[in-house]
């Protein structure tokens, strides 16, 4: 073990920002091969130094307490690497991690874990920019394929989970639910020419009822089963076969009419597409039963 005088405190300076006056540089070779150069105070390692284990590891940067604390940059033997914050040993704070395969995260860090705000990108170009938990994207993030695609809403435990909007490369976008980065519940799939369909998802398939719209404001009701299109059925406004039902007009396509009153079995849909009740039971205009679907306005900008 050799003691020689305290390390270049204008290096110190200049890379970290500050110098131990009090800390003396040492030299130490410990049995198990490792190796520590830098600052001791009262036998710990303390200040500015440069430890290597004997598997190839090497930190450089800030001790407190024979802990790595401060800033430091960390390389391992297989290619990793990351510079930035320690708290007790642990990446903790901002920093920058680059695995062995070249992906690369720029954000904060708690106990050796992604957390918080950061960004993301991989090798292949895929990026995410958000919110992460533990490690694992959650809360708020954009996540952006490289051939274009791109998806903006919320993530749990690393997948597109809950309200969301997904940019497909060819134009069209889907905005609505999502459960383990499926289309999973209600959404509307607005195509580039205009087209939209609102409806039922189930494992990312269309499945249930949905209103198909053209880009002449036309509807069609459907019925989908696990992606297989069950029935279909155009829907206008009869002028000579009213509905009254919340004070407004609705579409309606059923059995019969009476004095220009809708009347018997049918569906119904309000004009703004918002709204259907299939199996409608209509008496002279007026719906006495059925069950309402909202069709709510979810990603219509």
């Amino acid at each position: 073990m050799t003691m020689y005088k305290p390390l270049n405190c204008f290096l110190a300076l200049v890379l970290f920002g500050l110098c131990f006056a009090d800390a003396w540089a040492q030299r130490i070779v410990y049995e198990n091969g490792d190796i520590y150069e830098g600052d001791l105070l009262e036998g710990l390692r303390h200040g500015i130094g440069v430890y290597s284990w004997s598997n190839g590891d090497v930190y450089e940067g800030e001790f407190v307490a024979d802990q790595l604390n401060g800033k430091g940059f960390f390389q391992w033997s297989d290619g990793r690497s990351y510079e930035g914050e320690f708290v007790n040993g642990k990446r903790q704070g901002k920093g920058s991690y680059i695995s062995a395969f070249s992906d690369k995260y720029e954000g904060t860090f708690l106990a050796n874990r992604m957390h918080g705000g950061g960004k993301f990108v991989w090798a292949n170009g895929d990026s995410f920019v958000g919110n992460y938990l533990d490690g694992k994207k959650n809360g708020f993030g954009e996540f952006v394929w490289s051939n274009g695609e791109r998806y903006e809403g919320q993530f749990f435990d690393d997948y597109m989970n809950g309200a969301g909007v997904h940019y497909y490369s060819d134009g069209s976008r889907y905005s609505g639910s999502f459960l383990d980065n499926r289309r999973n519940g209600y959404g509307i799939l607005i195509f580039s020419d205009g087209r939209r369909f609102k409806g039922f998802y189930l494992a990312d398939q269309k499945h249930g009822y949905g209103l198909a719209v053209s880009p002449d404001n036309a509807a069609s009701l459907e019925y989908w089963g696990k992606g297989v299109l069950r029935f279909s059925k155009a829907l206008t406004v009869q002028e000579d076969c009213q509905v009254d039902h919340e004070s407004k007009k609705w579409l309606f396509s059923g059995e019969s009419c009476v004095n220009g009153l809708a009347h018997g079995r049918g569906e119904i849909v309000s004009m703004d597409h918002e709204k259907l009740v299939h199996n409608a039971v209509l008496v002279l205009g007026r719906l006495v039963e059925g069950k309402e679907i909202s069709f709510l306005s979810v990603g219509s900008k």
